[in-house]
């Protein structure tokens, strides 16, 4: 399936690298515009929309060089088309949303639009890199499902919020359920990124082979694995975020106040994970 590896293995690296920059850029956005509750301006919506530009530019660098990397380039062209098209078709029409009059429909259009592209380039992702990953990473299958099932649900659930259920739920139980959607995305973007790192390990395994001209025995049940310690390290993370952002949500919207958790042994947990992964890839290499 791999025909270039060092190529395909720089476009892995890239498209990690487009994983974790866009939780990050997720975990600011969340802490500063739902947790502070800043009213976003028109300077600070330039801002992120420029730096999530920036990081749809790198995913689609990343994926157009592991397109030329592998012999069935179908689905990665597919992607590069999926990512293009909606930072085409997005942005335009938003700004036809605000010069439009009120009411005019484009906001809705341009939400829906923009939902199914999403969903389109996350179902496309999750079968190219579980391909990628290999038959080696059997636990890939499963990530990919359930990030795919994941997509699907947060698209339904916004979908009936902005449709359907808008005029029947209160303003806290939309807060509510504005929330259990950020949480399943914070879980998403764990899984995809759990993805995307498998893959490049993937690559990058194979081309350590191609170099030596030597099939290396596989790993012995219970050897230590970095793969498994970062991929861990994401799910800690993304568990402790979550966590907390629930309880601090929920604390927030009862009236009387209340007290919220930090999930900071779930964090902290997490931080070891990824040390231990680093200093474990840098003794196999």
């Amino acid at each position: 399936m791999v025909t270039n590896r060092p190529v395909a293995l720089r476009g892995a690296n890239l498209v990690a690298g487009y994983a974790v920059g866009s939780a990050l850029l997720q975990v600011v956005f969340t802490v500063v515009f739902r947790l502070l509750d800043v009213r976003p301006s028109n300077s600070i919506d330039a801002l992120v929309e420029a730096l999530w530009l920036g990081l749809c530019i790198v995913f689609a660098v990343g994926v157009y060089l592991i397109g030329t990397g592998i012999d069935r380039r179908g689905l990665a062209w597919t992607l590069v088309g999926l990512i293009s098209t909606s930072e085409l078709v997005s942005p335009s029409l938003m700004q036809l949303q605000r010069l439009s009059p009120h009411g005019s429909g484009w906001g809705s259009l341009a939400s829906v639009l923009s939902a199914l592209l999403d969903l389109g380039e996350l179902v496309v992702f999750l079968v190219l890199f579980a391909r990628l990953c290999g038959p080696t990473r059997r636990w890939a299958f499963g990530v990919a499902l359930g990030a795919g099932v994941l997509g699907v649900l947060r698209t339904g659930l916004g979908f009936a919020s902005r449709f359907v259920l808008r005029d029947v739920l209160g303003s806290s139980d939309l807060t509510l359920l504005l929330w259990g959607r950020t949480g399943l995305l914070f879980i998403q973007m764990g899984l995809t990124l759990a993805l995307a790192l498998g893959a490049r390990a993937a690559l990058a395994d194979t081309a350590v082979v191609t170099r030596t001209d030597e099939v290396t025995p596989p790993e012995p049940r219970g050897a230590p694995n970095a793969g498994a310690d970062l991929a861990l390290g994401v799910l800690l993370l993304t568990a402790g975020v979550i966590i907390s952002l629930a309880s601090h949500a929920t604390a927030s919207s009862s009236s009387r106040g209340g007290r919220y958790v930090v999930a900071t042994g779930l964090i902290a947990g997490s931080f070891i994970r990824f040390v231990r992964g680093m200093i474990r890839r840098r003794k196999a290499s």
